[in-house]
């Protein structure tokens, strides 16, 4: 009678779906696979056994190709080219003309007494006739403030610079913060995933042993409620892990999960 009520107590904790993730809990961990799923979801504990990431210093490499660093750069360039463009404001001053005909010449000639029409006289002769040349006309704002806007302009051009450097050095910064949460998050997780093996076994061996008598119910409990307790500490880890794993593929464009 008391083997029956043990083998009700058992299947209650089996059936029960509160109880049924703490006895499975094995389960909750994917099953290790001979590839590992490029989803991050589903990605295996060996998988994360076996994950190492690159060194700092090519992510810190790769800060430069980043969005925001390329965005500014452009604005760099523009602000360069406004620089080029102070320089050659004067050239604005400048005008260049020129002419040409080519023919018989003619005149309109008026008689003395035939005043009401226009005699034309031309010369027998074709010519090519053409002129050019060039003048200058410079106002004074561009003459004496010519320096101070070529100034104007090569301090944006400095401040381009310093706006690089200093977004070049928060990123790095925020890589290096990353990286290093991914590393304590890795080597946190692999020491988690032991004790979910270690919590599993404890509670599989102290089913057994409720079942044949060596074991109160109470006890049951209390490894389950420390396999539960396994189990929940390794998936926020995992969260934490893919979470620094993504940031750090965003930030540098270098693929991690493969």
């Amino acid at each position: 009678m008391k083997s029956t009520f043990r083998y009700i107590i058992l299947s209650f904790f089996l059936f029960f779906p509160g109880i049924d993730f703490i006895l499975n809990a094995q389960d909750s961990i994917p099953v290790i696979k001979s590839e590992a799923s490029t989803d991050i979801a589903n990605l295996t504990p060996e998988y994360y056994s076996k994950l190492t990431l690159p060194p700092l210093s090519i992510f810190l490499e790769a800060a430069v190709n980043c969005a925001k660093i390329g965005a500014l750069k452009a604005s760099r360039s523009e602000q360069e080219g406004g620089l080029l463009t102070a320089k050659r404001e004067w050239m604005n001053s400048l005008r260049f003309f020129g002419n040409y005909q080519y023919g018989a010449l003619g005149a309109n000639v008026t008689s003395a007494s035939e005043s009401a029409g226009q005699t034309i006289l031309y010369s027998g002769q074709v010519q090519s006739i053409y002129n050019g040349g060039v003048s200058i006309a410079l106002p004074f704002d561009i003459l004496y403030d010519r320096k101070n806007r070529i100034n104007k302009q090569r301090s944006k051009l400095r401040q381009a610079d310093y706006e690089i450097q200093e977004a070049l050095e928060g990123l790095k910064i925020e890589i290096s913060e990353t990286y290093i949460s991914a590393i304590q998050h890795l080597n946190t997780l692999k020491i988690q995933s032991e004790s979910v093996v270690l919590a599993t076994s404890d509670v599989k061996m102290s089913q057994v042993n409720y079942l044949n008598g060596n074991t109160e119910l109470a006890e049951l409990n209390y490894r389950k409620t420390i396999q539960t307790t396994a189990v929940a500490n390794y998936e926020n880890t995992k969260a934490q892990l893919n979470m620094a794993i993504l940031h750090l593929e965003i930030l540098t464009n270098i693929k991690i999960i493969k």
